[in-house]
C-alpha cells in the first residue's frame, strides 16, 4: 500500500492506494472470507504464504449476502452492470475515481471492507474478463487505534454506517433494519436491554426515536414480505408507511401487501407499484369502517316528536303512547335511557289448508251476488264471509 493525499469534499483526508487482492469480507459472527495479510521486508502488505485472493463464486456470494457483516442483502444485477460501465468509462486513473475511495479497516492480519463491496465485486468481475485495474483507493482505520480520544471499535464503525450511505447507492431501510436487529441481538446476549440499546443507538447516530422504531418495525413483517421487499418486488417506502398508518393493524398491512403482490402477478407484473398498494390499502380501510349510526331517534325509528301508531303487539311501559312522552319517559331521557318497549306475545295461527280455501271459494260462488255495471262487474259479499276470506288469505296456504 502507498499513501497519497486527496481531498474529499471540503475535508482533506489521507487516501491509501492498495492491491484489491488484499481484501477480505467480514461476516457477522466475526470470521472472515478472504486472505490473511502481513507486512514484508519491502515495507508493503502482501498475502501471507499459502493465502489466495477472495474469489466471488456463487457459493461465496450467497454466504456473503446472508451472513455478511456489512454488505447488500442482494446484489442487483442491473445496478452492477451500470457500475461496471461507469468504471470502464471513467478512465484517466486506471478506471477508478480516487475521489470515491472504499472504506477499509485494518485488524491484525485482515484488511476488510466497511463500504464499497459492490465496487470491489465489480473489480473482480472485470478481472475475470481480463480487464485489470490496480491499484484501488480507500481510507483506512485500524481497530483499537485512538480517534477522538478513544480507540475505534466495531460498534463505532456500525454507528458510523447508520449515518452515511455508499456513494453510488444508498443503503435501503431494510438493510439498515437488519443491521440494527443484528446489533441489538448482540447486545442482548451480553445483558444490555433493548431499551438501553435504543438509547445508545439514538445518541451515537443522531437518529430520532421515530426513525429508529419505523426502520426496525420492518423486521416485524413475515419472511415472504421481507423477501419481496429485498427483491424489490415491493417498494419498501410503502411497506414502511403501512406500518405507521394508524388505521391499519400489522395483520392489515401484511394482507394489503400480499393482495397487492397477487393482483400484480395476475396481470403479469413482477413488481408492485406504490399506486396499486394505495388502492388496496384504501379498500382495506373502507372494509374496516364501522357502520354509521343514525341521529338520535325514537324507539319507532323516527325523529323525536313524530307520531306513529304502534303495532298491535307492542306496548310502551310507564303509560307511554306512540305520540308523546309522559313525565316518566322524560326522566328516562334526561338519564340517557329510552322508554322500554314490551312485546306482547301473539298466538301462533296455523296456515290455511287447501280444503279450507276451497270451502271459502265455494261459499263465494253460492252466496255472493253479481251485477253488471257496463265494463265492470260489482260483487256483493256478506261482511262475515268477507272477513273469513281475508283470514284465509293472510294465513296463506300450506
Amino acid at each position: 500500500m502507498s499513501r497519497v493525499s486527496r481531498a474529499i469534499g471540503s475535508v482533506a483526508v489521507e487516501v491509501i492506494s492498495f492491491d484489491p487482492e488484499l481484501i477480505s469480507i467480514r461476516l457477522e459472527d466475526g470470521t472472515y472470507i478472504g486472505p490473511k495479510i502481513g507486512k514484508f521486508d519491502d515495507g508493503k502488505l502482501h498475502l501471507l504464504p499459502g493465502e489466495v485472493p477472495l474469489e466471488y463464486t456463487p457459493e461465496i456470494l450467497s454466504l456473503i449476502e446472508s451472513k455478511g457483516w456489512n454488505v447488500r442483502q442482494t446484489y442487483d444485477v442491473d445496478a452492477l452492470k451500470d457500475l461496471e460501465q461507469g468504471i470502464l468509462s471513467f478512465g484517466g486513473t486506471g478506471g477508478w475515481n480516487p475521489n470515491q475511495p472504499l472504506q477499509l479497516v485494518f485488524s491484525g492480519d485482515r484488511l476488510f471492507l466497511v463500504d464499497g463491496h459492490r465496487r470491489h465485486l465489480v473489480n473482480w468481475i472485470l478481472g475475470q474478463k481480463g480487464i485489470v485495474f490496480r491499484p484501488m483507493y480507500g481510507t483506512v482505520v485500524s481497530l483499537g487505534q485512538a480517534q477522538g480520544g478513544r480507540p475505534v471499535s466495531i460498534r463505532d464503525l456500525e454507528y458510523r454506517l447508520m449515518t452515511q450511505d455508499e456513494l453510488h447507492q444508498p443503503h435501503s431501510a431494510l438493510e439498515r433494519a437488519r443491521k440494527i436487529q443484528r446489533m441489538m441481538e448482540a447486545d442482548l446476549k451480553i445483558g444490555i436491554s433493548a431499551e438501553e440499546f435504543k438509547e445508545a443507538f439514538i445518541k451515537n447516530t443522531g437518529w430520532t426515536a421515530k426513525k429508529y422504531e419505523a426502520t426496525l418495525a420492518l423486521m416485524s413483517y413475515p419472511p415472504d414480505i421481507l423477501q419481496a421487499v429485498s427483491e424489490k418486488k415491493l417498494p419498501e417506502t410503502k411497506a414502511l408507511n403501512l406500518l405507521v398508518d394508524p388505521k391499519l393493524t400489522m395483520d392489515d398491512a401484511v394482507d394489503v401487501l400480499r393482495q397487492s403482490i397477487q393482483g400484480s402477478e395476475t396481470v403479469g407484473k413482477s413488481r408492485v407499484t406504490g399506486q396499486f398498494i394505495d388502492e388496496v390499502a384504501k379498500k382495506k380501510k373502507e372494509e374496516k369502517k364501522p357502520l354509521a349510526l343514525p341521529p338520535a331517534q325514537s324507539e319507532t325509528g323516527l325523529s323525536e316528536g313524530f307520531s306513529l301508531p304502534l303495532p298491535g303487539n307492542l306496548k310502551l311501559e310507564s303509560g307511554q303512547t306512540g305520540s308523546g312522552q309522559t313525565e316518566s319517559s322524560q326522566a328516562q331521557a334526561e338519564n340517557g335511557s329510552r322508554p322500554a318497549l314490551t312485546v306482547v306475545p301473539k298466538p301462533i295461527v296455523p296456515k290455511a289448508t287447501a280444503k279450507e280455501k276451497a270451502a271459502v271459494l265455494d261459499r263465494l260462488v253460492k252466496e255472493a251476488t253479481a251485477r253488471s255495471m257496463g265494463v265492470t262487474t260489482h260483487l256483493k259479499i256478506d261482511s262475515q264471509l268477507w272477513e273469513e276470506c281475508l283470514e284465509i288469505h293472510y294465513r296463506g296456504v300450506k
